[in-house]
């Protein structure tokens, strides 16, 4: 008798998110591949790659996208949107940052960019 897929949460998640505990989270993934504070997982369920943060880094998982090249992935967009969405959303102000002509986070006198300059895609002054 063939065994049925296993079903699984991923599409149901976010593209980023805090995972919690790593061995709790990635219980039913395979461990593909590690470098630096970074450990790449796929579902058994549905072949969703999954980029986790650890050594102390944060507790984010991100979904990798199927077409991307995990050595050259680019994951500030998917920690920047987590910013936003985890703040709230964008306030209708523009940042005091000077110069800077972005939304404000809500409840904020910044913009993301200006917050967390690390995941800005351009760079900050």
């Amino acid at each position: 008798m063939k065994k049925a897929p296993m079903k699984c949460k991923c599409q149901a998640m976010p593209d980023c998110l805090n995972y919690g505990e790593e061995q709790v989270f990635a219980k039913d993934f395979e461990l593909v591949g590690s470098r630096d504070w970074l450990r790449l997982y796929r579902c058994h369920g549905c072949d969703t790659y999954w980029q986790l943060d650890v050594n102390d880094r944060s507790d984010w998982a991100i979904k990798v996208p199927a077409s991307a090249d995990w050595e050259s992935f680019d994951d500030k967009p998917f920690r920047r949107a987590f910013i936003v969405r985890t703040h709230g959303g964008e306030g209708d102000e523009i940042c005091l940052w000077d110069r800077c002509r972005n939304r404000v986070l809500k409840n904020m006198a910044i913009c993301v960019d200006h917050a967390f300059p690390e995941f800005s895609q351009e760079k900050m002054g």
